[in-house]
């Protein structure tokens, strides 16, 4: 009998590899008039990484389409609009990481300016894929413009660039749970809710269908993060590919911080099941996988 679990990760690996084939296809940069910036570029983008938001986006496509080609190439956008913050995330004003996905952090390749001017390039560059990918695809201009809209929002100062700013303010302070929650919910649930919803909307999904899915990438977003700062304690440098203990050295709040390693554990159990609960009504081996990848979630180690 084959092991279900070996099943799920060899899927999960081939929607890797089919997002990694889209982004090189989609993402050739033709920048003749400074070669460092797209140097950069490159050197961020196509350094090896997990590719969970495109995948996300793909899954919840697959909830209601048989052949996803077309939204596969058009999610490409969230991974680059995912390493342009990864860039700026780690420049010495932010979280000073000198490392991102085994490698050499950008800036410290290329400089600060060099790598604050990639990151830069990177949130317009993504606009231009989307659009001549959607454009290649035939989908239609609203559909493109509101997932543009959508993204914006997600990523702007309501959104990431929020909880950036909140995380930033909250360094050095006691916090609850109640902020330490606003922030992450900003930081880092509002780009995981949008990859699902930028999925479900170029699929055609209702308007309900595509809220209870951004409910879900919120959610996931959430576990994401109590594990990410679980990590932070109990991981290694080598296996995360970035320095681990980075939050108690920029002493910025965590779960575990906050909560203490077994309540933060518990939490995202809660925060799966209640994730697991917005699936209900899905049967297909879309809805498996995107279970799967809770449960992945709540026992990695990178």
């Amino acid at each position: 009998m084959k092991n279900p679990q070996a099943q799920f990760i060899n899927r999960i690996e081939k929607e890797r590899l089919r997002v990694e084939e889209s982004l090189r296809s989609a993402c050739t940069l033709n920048v003749t008039v400074t070669p460092v910036i797209k140097e950069a570029m490159e050197y961020s983008l196509f350094a090896k990484g997990k590719r969970i938001r495109p995948i996300l986006a793909i899954k919840a496509a697959e909830l209601f389409l048989k052949d996803t080609q077309a939204v596969c190439e058009c999610s490409v956008v969230l991974e680059i609009l995912h390493t342009y913050s990864l860039i700026h995330d780690d420049l010495p004003c932010m979280d000073n990481s000198d490392l991102r996905r085994g490698k050499p952090s950008c800036h410290k390749m290329y400089g600060e300016d060099i790598a604050t001017l990639a990151g830069d390039a990177m949130l317009t560059f993504a606009w231009e894929v989307l659009i001549t990918v959607g454009r290649k695809w035939g989908f239609a201009t609203d559909l493109i413009l509101d997932s543009i809209l959508d993204l914006s929002q997600s990523i702007g100062a309501n959104g990431m660039i929020a909880g950036q700013v909140l995380d930033l303010q909250m360094e050095n302070k006691t916090v609850d749970e109640s902020v330490l929650q606003d922030i992450h919910y900003y930081k880092t649930g509002c780009l995981f809710g949008a990859s699902m919803a930028f999925g479900a909307r170029l699929s055609g999904a209702s308007s309900d269908e595509i809220l209870a899915l951004r409910k879900f990438g919120y959610r996931f977003g959430r576990i994401f993060q109590i594990t990410d700062d679980i990590l932070d304690v109990t991981g290694n440098t080598s296996e995360l590919g970035k320095p681990s203990g980075l939050d108690q050295k920029n002493q910025k709040s965590t779960y575990p911080q906050v909560l203490g390693l077994k309540a933060s554990q518990d939490l995202a159990k809660k925060e799966c099941e209640l994730a697991i609960e917005l699936l209900e009504p899905y049967t297909n081996q879309a809805s498996l996988d995107l279970k799967d990848l809770l449960y992945w979630l709540l026992k990695r180690n990178t």
